[in-house]
């Protein structure tokens, strides 16, 4: 089965009763929020405490929302995806700040990765680490933009 564009397939392995791994989740993925700008985002996974509890069988990313710009449960982490849809217009960026670690992965389309001092033109493959710092997204118009991130609670750097 192919996911729709915007939508990223996943696959959520653990240990079953019996003691063996299996897949316990499967299937496309789809967007449930949206951001300033049109952006649509989406909840993979999510995890509460660390270490994380590997145990049980529910579906943590129908936990409520925890995708990229929501707030990350203290002490755990957010797995989710971000998706522009092609045939907007391009946006300006908001700057702001997380409370996060976020590591991003860039996987189709073009955006540009403002900060206070510079501003980075990322492409499908790149990837960015992001350490609770002032940054924001900019996207072109037209054209699509899908990236994942994984956003980790953090202690906030001292200004």
């Amino acid at each position: 089965m192919e996911c729709s564009p915007g939508s990223v397939r996943r696959y959520v392995i653990g240990t079953g009763a019996d003691g063996l791994s299996c897949t316990q989740f499967s299937g496309c993925s789809t967007t449930s929020g949206q951001v300033p700008g049109g952006v649509l985002t989406g909840t993979l996974w999510k995890t509460f405490q660390m270490p994380v509890d590997n145990s049980g069988s529910a579906d943590e990313a129908l936990s409520g929302n925890s995708g990229p710009g929501s707030l990350v449960p203290p002490d755990g982490t957010s797995f989710g995806f971000v998706y522009y849809p092609p045939g907007q217009p391009g946006t300006q960026p908001a700057i702001h700040k997380t409370a996060t670690t976020d590591y991003w992965v860039i996987l189709e389309g073009e955006a540009t990765l403002l900060t206070d001092k510079d501003q980075v033109h990322l492409r499908a493959g790149d990837t960015v680490v992001i350490r609770g710092a002032d940054h924001g997204w900019a996207y072109p118009a037209g054209r699509p933009f899908l990236a994942v991130s994984v956003s980790l609670d953090a202690i906030p750097a001292s200004s």
